[in-house]
C-alpha cells in the first residue's frame, strides 16, 4: 500500500514545485519553516501592474495605457484547485476565462516565443485546467516590458508583447508526471523535517 502525501501547505503549487527542484534547502526552509520569499523593487512591481490591470483604469498614464494592450479575460488572479489523484494542486491565473488563460510577465529581460513555449508556470496552469475540463487551453504569455526609472524605480517601457502558447497531451502528462514526482519529493522531506523535532 503506498503512503499518503503529507505536504507541508496541503497542496503543490507551481512556485512550490520550482524552489523544490532548483534548491531544496530554500524550499525547506520556506515551505517547512516560513521563511519570507525574496522580495524586490521589480516583483513589488509586477504586483502593482497586475493589480492595476484587474481594476481596468490606472493613475499612471503608462499603466493605463498598457491597460488597454494586454489581453483582459473575463476573471483574473483566478484561483485553480484541482486534484491529480490524491495531490492538491493551486494556482492563480492572472486572466482567465473558460478554456483560455494569459500569465502577464513585467520585466526588463526581452520574452521571445521560444522562451513563452517553454514556460513550465503557463504548462503547470494548463494541466490543472486539463485536469478539471479535460480540455486544453488556449494559453498566451504577455510580456510588459520594464525599465529602470531615474528615480531608481521601475517603470513600463509602453511595450506590451503577447505569445500563444500551444500545449500537446504529451506535455500535459509529461508535466503530471513532474508534478508527482515533486509531490512525493516534498512528502518525503517534510517527514523527514517533522521527524527532527
Amino acid at each position: 500500500m503506498k503512503n499518503k502525501l503529507t505536504l507541508p501547505r496541503g497542496y503543490i503549487s507551481y512556485s512550490s514545485m520550482s524552489l523544490l527542484e532548483s534548491s531544496e534547502k530554500t524550499w525547506i526552509e520556506r515551505y517547512v519553516y516560513g521563511k519570507p520569499s525574496f522580495e524586490s523593487k521589480y516583483t513589488r512591481f509586477g504586483s502593482y501592474v497586475d493589480e492595476e490591470i484587474q481594476k481596468g483604469k490606472s493613475d499612471d498614464p503608462m499603466v493605463d495605457m498598457v491597460i488597454g494592450l494586454a489581453p483582459r479575460y473575463k476573471y483574473f488572479q483566478y484561483k485553480v484547485m484541482a486534484m491529480l489523484g490524491d495531490i492538491k494542486l493551486l494556482g492563480y491565473i492572472d486572466t482567465y476565462e473558460p478554456y483560455k488563460l494569459d500569465d502577464y510577465k513585467t520585466g526588463k529581460v526581452k520574452w521571445t516565443q521560444s522562451k513563452a513555449d517553454k514556460s513550465d508556470q503557463l504548462l503547470f496552469y494548463a494541466t490543472e485546467i486539463y485536469i478539471l475540463k479535460k480540455k486544453i487551453p488556449e494559453c498566451g504569455i504577455t510580456w510588459l516590458e520594464t525599465k529602470d526609472s531615474i528615480d531608481g524605480g521601475v517603470e513600463l517601457t509602453g511595450k506590451v508583447q503577447t505569445f500563444k502558447v500551444i500545449f500537446s497531451m504529451v506535455d500535459i502528462l509529461k508535466m503530471m508526471a513532474r508534478i508527482k514526482k515533486s509531490a512525493e519529493r516534498m512528502s518525503e522531506i517534510y517527514q523527514l523535517e517533522l521527524e527532527k523535532l
